[in-house]
């Protein structure tokens, strides 16, 4: 295990520890104002130590013997959590704006965050791509499998959403999770690339990462944007999401390491 990645599993055991505490009412969200800020803080802190991990990945491949691939890859990555970054500032929803949009759903400001996660998602799923195109992964089995993740997830969100949210959140909302699954699915392209059984480790975690990350907006979607008829699950879920989406990221980071 790299020191990149032992620094990873590190902040994620940290991310999973602040959830836990609350998810037991130790210290979260759902206190008065002045806690539930330094919550969110605590938890955008773990975030910028994980994007100062993919900044010294970055420095690291660009100072050994690596292939191009890698170094656009390590740019690629890096440039997608930053993203995503941007968009868990917005979840945290420090200036607790709610019904934005409507009268339907309460924690619509979510929404909003989809205008960060989509491109910085996008970046992941071009770098992806690339590492599969390089080992030979055909286009037909990506964009076959790729249609199939998007019609599935259309019909997963036509059965969970709430049709009176209104337009704006809806559109945003439904195509993201085409989006994200798209992204999940992508996780097959990398086991494709390599073999599932003969993949490097960095490899197994960046496509598990994949997967996670299409279950962490799933969370969101069906338990918290229009879970409990437009409550949402609330703060119970973010706590659940972030142990899940910050594992993820954790994960999808090694890829460039993994990559030759």
């Amino acid at each position: 295990m790299t020191v990149f990645a032992r620094n990873a599993v590190v902040l994620a055991v940290l991310a999973t520890l602040l959830s836990l505490l609350g998810l037991t009412g130790i210290w979260g969200i759902d206190g008065n104002d002045a806690e539930r800020v330094r919550f969110g803080v605590a938890e955008l802190a773990l975030m910028l130590l994980l994007i100062i991990n993919g900044f010294a990945i970055k420095r690291h491949i660009y100072q050994q013997p690596s292939s191009l691939l890698a170094q656009q890859l390590s740019w690629l990555c890096l440039l997608s959590l930053m993203l995503c970054f941007v968009g868990d500032v917005v979840n945290r929803n420090f200036a607790q704006q709610f019904y934005q949009y409507g009268s339907v759903v309460k924690h619509d400001y979510l929404a909003d965050s989809v205008f960060f996660f989509a491109p910085g998602y996008l970046l992941l799923l071009v770098a992806v791509g690339r590492v599969a195109q390089a080992r030979g992964v055909s286009a037909q089995f990506m964009s076959v499998t790729a249609a199939v993740a998007a019609v599935l997830a259309a019909l997963s969100f036509i059965n969970m959403a709430d049709f009176d949210a209104g337009q704006r959140v809806l559109g945003i909302t439904g195509s993201y999770a085409v989006l994200i699954a798209v992204v999940g699915v992508a996780s097959l392209w990398l086991l494709k690339a390599y073999g599932a059984a003969t993949a490097p480790a960095g490899i197994r975690w960046a496509a598990l990462g994949l997967a996670l990350a299409a279950i962490a907006d799933a969370l969101i979607g069906s338990l918290w944007i229009y879970g409990n008829n437009g409550e949402g699950f609330f703060p119970a879920i973010s706590y659940v999401n972030w142990i899940v989406y910050f594992a993820s990221q954790a994960m999808v980071q090694q890829l460039p390491l993994a990559v030759k």
